[in-house]
C-alpha cells in the first residue's frame, strides 16, 4: 500500500525546494539579477508564438480569403456575361435597322478580312419582335 502522510526525507526535500525557490525570488527582487533571462523567456514566448500563428492560422486564413476571392470572381464573371449578353442583343437590334451584313457581299469581304476559314451557313432574319 501507499503512504498518505510523507515521510521525513520527503519533508526535508520539500524544505529544501523551498527554500531554494525562496532565495532565488528574493535575489531577483532584490538584485535584478534574473532580468535577462525574464526577458528572454518573454521573447521566446512571443517569437515562438508568431511562429505557430503564421504556420497554421495564417494559412486557412489564406485558404479562406482565396475562396472567398474565387467566389466573389465567379459572380463577378456571371455578371459580366449577363452584361455581354445585353450588350451583344442591344447592338444585334441596333445593327438591323442599318445596313450592317444587309447583302451577301459585305458578308463575304467581312469575312476575307478577317481571314475566317470556317465552314457555316448564313442565314437572313426577316422579322425580330423586341416585344417578346
Amino acid at each position: 500500500m501507499s503512504r498518505v502522510a510523507p515521510t521525513s526525507g520527503t519533508k526535508v526535500l520539500y524544505f529544501l525546494c523551498i527554500t531554494i525557490s525562496g532565495f532565488l525570488i528574493y535575489i531577483d527582487l532584490k538584485h535584478k539579477s534574473f532580468e535577462g533571462i525574464k526577458n528572454f523567456y518573454q521573447s521566446f514566448i512571443i517569437s515562438s508564438s508568431y511562429i505557430f500563428k503564421s504556420a497554421t492560422v495564417e494559412p486557412i486564413k489564406l485558404l479562406y480569403q482565396i475562396s472567398k476571392d474565387k467566389s466573389e470572381l465567379i459572380n463577378e464573371n456571371k455578371k459580366l456575361k449577363l452584361e455581354l449578353d445585353k450588350s451583344h442583343i442591344l447592338n444585334f437590334i441596333i445593327s438591323s435597322d442599318s445596313t450592317f451584313f444587309a447583302d451577301d457581299d459585305s458578308i463575304n469581304r467581312f469575312l476575307d478580312i478577317n481571314n475566317v476559314n470556317e465552314v457555316f451557313h448564313l442565314a437572313k432574319l426577316e422579322y425580330f419582335d423586341t416585344e417578346l
